[in-house]
């Protein structure tokens, strides 16, 4: 891949009012290698076993190269060219990675009823500390009960299935090596490590996870159900952390933590209607996974993870808790949960991010899809429901900041807030009134809007519960005669069409706004959601 780019801001525009324009010019290429060799078995050791195994290797190697150029302020106006600039800063960057690996898997069948399943699998990466390498397997076991032993009329299959897998994880480029940075200052400049210290021994991060699980279904696949039930825990996940600022560094990077996932999932399958001309398929999914952070650090119980640049609130993990606690600063409260005002009648913030606002994960999702089929004609819908969660809006806070937002209007000729003042009975203990001092819906947008640094989060905070018509089609299919084509099917198709409910209100709760930087329960400047409607055809040969 190979990308030349430039970019102009020219003096006088929206984006430049100082300088006499900018530019800049930037080189990228990457190149990605990628080779295979796999070696496949299935053989009939007797009549009753039966093996089916794959022997493999793989290499992946990618490099990367970046040059990029700025000229500060322009000398000259609106003249492109990198001489043109004041103070003219380059940046060259270059990464070069390779994974090897070796891997085998392996399935015994018995009678075609009972199935053992190994794998196992050893990766060397360049990412990582000699020996590089890490090895990680997996053993399962299934059973067609039904095809072993005689069941009951009813039961038309009974399979059960149980596993045990582990799977490793290598580093980001250059994890492992202390990076130094350079400086003109002064005569001689000077050369000074980066800000952060890069683990002494870092070792690859391992999830180790079990699965049990049943598929039944009943009277002739009239009726079916598939339960999975399963357990997975995640160590040495690579987190960088405050470091004593006489360490000469701000944060560490260093291998912790035990996060836990239990949880199960759940589908629910059945033909209420069959007949020559009609079939009414419904299925029902339910999922519920319970997150706990079971260990961090000896010394640490919990650590502020990073989110994005405006973001409300702020993440947390936390030992005993589920991943992505979200606090925020908030109103401050008196004993009996009343607000507390301050002199001016505003209420009065927390100076610190205590208020807890919720979880970003939510508590259980399920969806909902029937298919309904009447002679040529079918008609199909699917329905999500997400229970649970929070989200925050950085727009409305901003929005409120500046006076632009709908919610802005109420109090804009003086309202009072609804709040209590503070009296101190001069013995150490308070007293509290209803507020009676009027404010203007200005002067409560400034107060309580903007980054979450300066205003409070707790008003921007949504339930992310929400529920939609996910998609909906109606289709009819047309008998062909010929030999080629079967049949052709036209079908008029609308997806993310309507909402059932949504707790965000006017913003998806499933977009996310910087997931590289637990952005989950964040909103920022989001477009609108786009329904989608249009028509297929398909032929069927």
């Amino acid at each position: 891949n190979y990308r030349d780019y430039e970019e102009k801001l020219y003096w006088d525009t929206q984006y430049v009012n100082s300088g006499k324009g900018e530019y800049t010019r930037e080189y990228y290429k990457s190149q990605y290698l990628n080779g295979d060799v796999l070696l496949g078995i299935d053989k009939d050791i007797t009549e009753d076993f039966n093996i089916t195994a794959n022997f493999g290797a793989e290499i992946r190697d990618n490099q990367s190269a970046n040059l990029k150029s700025n000229t500060g302020k322009l000398i000259i106006e609106n003249k492109f060219f990198l001489g043109n600039g004041e103070t003219i800063e380059t940046t060259d960057a270059e990464s070069h990675t390779q994974n090897q690996a070796v891997y085998g898997t392996c399935q015994l069948g018995f009678r075609n009823y009972l199935f053992l399943d190994v794998t196992a699998r050893n990766d060397w990466t360049s990412t990582l500390p000699a020996p590089h390498n890490y090895f990680y397997p997996s053993i399962g076991l299934s059973g067609v009960l039904s095809d072993m032993f005689k069941m009951p009329e009813f039961i038309s299959f009974f399979k059960l299935r149980g596993s045990y897998a582990e799977v490793g994880a290598g580093a980001g480029f250059a994890q492992i090596f202390q990076t130094f940075a350079r400086s003109v200052d002064g005569e001689m400049g000077m050369v000074y490590p980066s800000s952060q210290r890069v683990p002494t021994e870092l070792i690859p991060e391992r999830t180790k996870s079990w699965e049990a699980g049943a598929e039944l279904r009943f009277f002739e696949d009239k009726l079916g159900l598939d339960a999975t039930f399963y357990k997975s825990n995640t160590y040495n996940q690579l987190v960088h952390v405050t470091s004593a600022p006489s360490s000469g560094y701000s944060n560490a990077g260093i291998n912790c933590g035990n996060i836990q996932n239990t949880g199960i999932e759940l589908m629910l399958s059945t033909v209420p209607v069959q007949t020559r001309d009609m079939k009414w398929n419904v299925n029902l999914n339910f999922s519920r996974n319970m997150n706990e952070v079971i260990e961090l650090t000896e010394t640490l119980d919990r650590y502020e993870i990073s989110t994005p640049n405006l973001s409300v609130g702020d993440s947390w993990i936390i030992v005993g808790k589920p991943y992505g606690e979200i606090f925020s600063r908030g109103f401050m409260r008196n004993e009996a949960g009343q607000i507390i005002v301050d002199e001016a009648g505003l209420p009065r913030i927390t100076p610190e991010s205590e208020l807890y606002l919720g979880n970003f994960n939510y508590d259980w999702r399920s969806g909902l899809t029937s298919n309904f089929r009447y002679k040529n004609w079918n008609l199909y819908f699917l329905i999500d429901l997400n229970y649970g969660g929070v989200r925050q809006s950085a727009s409305e806070a901003q929005m409120a900041l500046s006076g632009t937002s709908k919610a802005t209007l109420h109090g804009r000729d003086g309202f009072i807030f609804g709040g209590v003042k503070e009296i101190d009975n001069g013995d150490g203990t308070f007293s509290y009134v209803p507020n009676d001092i009027e404010i203007t819906a200005e002067l409560y947008g400034k107060h309580i809007g903007g980054r979450a640094t300066n205003g409070a989060g707790e008003v921007f905070n949504h339930e992310a519960t929400n529920s939609r018509l996910r998609e909906l089609s109606v289709g009819y299919t047309l008998p062909v005669k010929s030999t080629v084509v079967k049949n052709i099917t036209v079908s008029a198709v609308g997806r993310n069409l309507f909402y059932l409910y949504n707790g965000c209100g006017w913003f998806d709760p499933d977009v996310t706004y910087d997931l590289g930087k637990n952005g989950q329960g964040s909103e920022s400047a989001f477009l609108p959601g786009t329904r989608n409607i249009g028509f297929n055809i398909k032929l069927t040969l």
